[in-house]
């Protein structure tokens, strides 16, 4: 029989992070993600979200391969993706793209952001930091803006799980 268990080399533990989030916005359900947050509902009902996720892939995936998992993990009709860019963002490099589409009338921008984690020696997966964010409605524009302020105060700390793993 073989043993599988988490944390462990197939399945790491996530890092610790924290994130600052606007007065009005408030911390969500987590469900599949790391953290989740949503900002205050428009007048349209619709809301801004930004998630956090781990993502776990093949030693050899590179960052090309993770963005394309999160964006087919979350893909809709009639997507129109914007050139990929990159930011620097609390020490790490982040891949990013934009993406939007016209879902019920309403036009939704969301922005995926990606980036290689270090893992322990030797490699046996490929680790990756997942930061999205999502706007729509009428007050798209206006929450955009905060959407980045949320996604770029993230910071990753050490826990004893992801200590034990390097």
């Amino acid at each position: 029989m073989v043993e599988l268990q988490f944390p462990g080399a197939l399945a790491p533990a996530p890092p610790g992070l924290r994130m600052d989030l606007p007065g009005t916005w408030v911390a969500a359900p987590a469900e599949t993600s790391l953290v989740r947050a949503v900002g205050p509902a428009g007048e349209d009902g619709a809301r801004s979200r930004v998630s956090v996720d781990h993502l776990v892939l093949a030693p050899d995936a590179g960052v090309e391969a993770a963005m394309q998992a999160a964006i087919d993990l979350r893909a809709r009709g009639g997507l129109e993706v914007d050139s990929p860019f990159v930011v620097d963002l609390g020490g790490l490099t982040f891949h990013g793209v934009n993406l939007s589409w016209v879902d019920d009338g309403r036009r939704t921008y969301r922005v995926h952001l990606v980036a290689e984690l270090e893992g322990p020696d030797p490699v046996e997966v490929s680790r990756f930091l997942v930061l999205t964010g999502e706007v729509s409605g009428e007050q798209a524009a206006r929450d955009y803006d905060q959407v980045q302020t949320v996604l770029s105060s993230v910071v990753l700390e050490a826990t004893e799980a992801t200590e034990a793993a390097s």
